[in-house]
């Protein structure tokens, strides 16, 4: 249902004068009662959905006229209208990233073993502190992709790992991806919390030291502010598993999400999909990991 509201209640303090609002909404006078409460409308509606961290995510415009007495604001996942003293949100956009498999360029030299498993980090680029970190092909336990030699193409696990709940809004999405190699005495369920909770803590760190002065920033979220988390990675010692070939990171830009090919047009062996990450290498190992990335529609309850 759209939102309404009397002027008077939506700005308190308004008998001191309306020109108090003005630099919140960072507007320049004159300006007129009907936009400034369209830019306090939008902004409360914006504020009630989560703000940027919420659905709508970050805003790519200010506060605009449309038409005659209508005003519009548009985000990453949609818009927002004013129309009559009232509050909508039309049909926006989320996304959702689905796992689709990874094949085996080359297998490690001996003595390692020809098991691994695959682990994901996926968070928007201004948003660290909601990191999702997934080990396939099983996320809870310990299986891994045994046999994994040169040739072979892995597909267990498929499933969406990003967005299933429908609140990501096309945004700079970035996703990271490490190829573990299990060993005989290796424990992927707990390397997979060790390196969550690692992406945990120095996410939370980052997300804390914004609007910090940089001298005041912890040195580890510093490093972080510009470099990947997987980096927390190379920081863990004890680890019963390794890391094989290199690990990868590529950003998937706001632009990029209107251009995608079609989610499962391609394809290698029997993985579907449309977006791969680089080849992870070392000169030994080496591996590449296959999503769908999607562009969806969906109406909220206004």
């Amino acid at each position: 249902m759209a939102t309404s509201f009397g002027v008077r209640s939506f700005f308190p303090g308004a008998n001191a004068g309306l020109r108090q609002f003005f630099a919140r909404f960072n507007l320049i006078p004159p300006v007129s009662l009907r936009t400034l409460a369209a830019n306090a409308a939008i902004a409360q509606k914006y504020q009630q959905k989560g703000g940027y961290k919420g659905p709508l995510g970050v805003a790519l415009s200010p506060v605009g006229a449309s038409t005659p007495g209508s005003f519009v604001q548009s985000f990453e996942g949609g818009q927002i209208h004013f129309t009559g003293g009232q509050t909508t949100i039309p049909p926006r956009n989320y996304i959702t990233i689905a796992y689709r498999g990874a094949h085996c360029f080359g297998e490690p030299k001996f003595p390692h073993s020809h098991a691994g498993y695959v682990v994901v980090i996926i968070y928007k680029a201004n948003n660290k502190d909601q990191a999702v970190v997934v080990k396939l092909p099983d996320d809870a336990g310990g299986d891994t992709y045994n046999n994994w030699n040169t040739g072979v193409d892995e597909t267990q696990g498929q499933a969406i790992i990003f967005g299933a709940d429908t609140n990501v809004s096309p945004s700079d999405i970035v996703i990271e991806t490490l190829v573990m190699g299990h060993e005989v005495l290796g424990d992927p369920k707990q390397v997979k919390k060790a390196i969550q909770d690692a992406v945990q803590k120095v996410a939370d760190e980052v997300s804390a030291a914004e609007g910090v002065p940089p001298d005041a920033i912890p040195r580890g979220a510093l490093d972080l502010i510009t470099t990947g988390l997987f980096e927390v990675v190379n920081s863990l010692f004890g680890l019963t598993d390794q890391v094989r070939g290199s690990p990868m990171s590529k950003t998937i830009g706001y632009a990029d999400w209107f251009t995608l090919p079609v989610h499962g047009s391609k394809q290698i062996g029997p993985i579907p999909y449309n977006w791969e990450t680089d080849i992870m290498t070392d000169g030994d190992a080496s591996y590449k990991a296959y999503f769908d990335l999607v562009l969806h529609s969906i109406q909220d309850q206004n």
